[in-house]
């Protein structure tokens, strides 16, 4: 069984047809770090960046919780 390459934020963000682009410029980080976060299934991001990527997220989407993409 083949298992999904992408992160939950990774297949959000394909679900709204949106890039890692998108991601970069509305949250201000780095495309290491947009990698890291759309394709990293295990990586969990400081609470800094979860919060800056929540931010962006609610403004597609606003029921949206950090749960959604990370676990707690």
């Amino acid at each position: 069984m083949e298992q999904n390459s992408k992160s939950r934020l990774g297949n959000w963000l394909t679900h709204q047809q949106l890039d890692n682009a998108w991601l970069e410029h509305s949250c201000g980080i780095s495309p290491t770090l947009s990698y890291k976060l759309i394709n990293d299934f295990s990586y969990k991001p400081n609470t800094n960046v979860m919060r800056k990527v929540l931010r962006e997220v609610k403004g597609v989407e606003s029921n949206a919780k950090i749960k959604d993409f990370w676990d707690a």
